[in-house]
């Protein structure tokens, strides 16, 4: 059952969501569904589990592919791992903007001092849902 949560905070979770689907994940991940309105969520496959489809020429998941599943309440996850603790392999810089942008429900914090929540950024957050620490990048 997904997490009642403010307008607001739906509204950064989206956003969080968007960014790293349109950009963030693309370096690893294969995007093959995507909606980012009504209830926002993502099938991605890792690049390394995609194969050539001949017949369509594109590439498509391999056998045994795992479908990574995203949504608000993936992300969600994501950040409050990354502000309770270490995280493998996580940038030490990203926590703080990360428990800044959290607090103010916006990507871009008035007191985060160093930037905002750009597609890197995003990716950490999913990567750190997903899989506990950093795996690519």
């Amino acid at each position: 059952m997904p997490a009642a949560r403010s307008a607001e905070r739906t509204e950064f979770l989206t956003d969080v969501f968007t960014t790293a689907m349109e950009g963030g994940v693309s370096y690893w991940a294969s995007v093959l569904e995507y909606r980012h309105t009504e209830s926002p969520r993502a099938v991605l496959v890792r690049i390394e589990d995609l194969v050539p489809d001949e017949e369509t020429m594109s590439w498509v998941p391999g056998r045994g592919a795992e479908e990574l599943i995203v949504d608000l309440d993936v992300l969600a996850r994501g950040i409050d791992r990354i502000g309770k603790g270490p995280i493998e392999y996580l940038p030490e810089s990203h926590r703080p903007l990360v428990a800044a942008a959290s607090r103010e429900n916006d990507m871009m914090p008035a007191d985060a001092r160093h930037g905002d929540i750009d597609a890197g950024v995003a990716d950490n957050i999913v990567q750190a849902a997903l899989f506990g620490k950093i795996v690519y990048g």
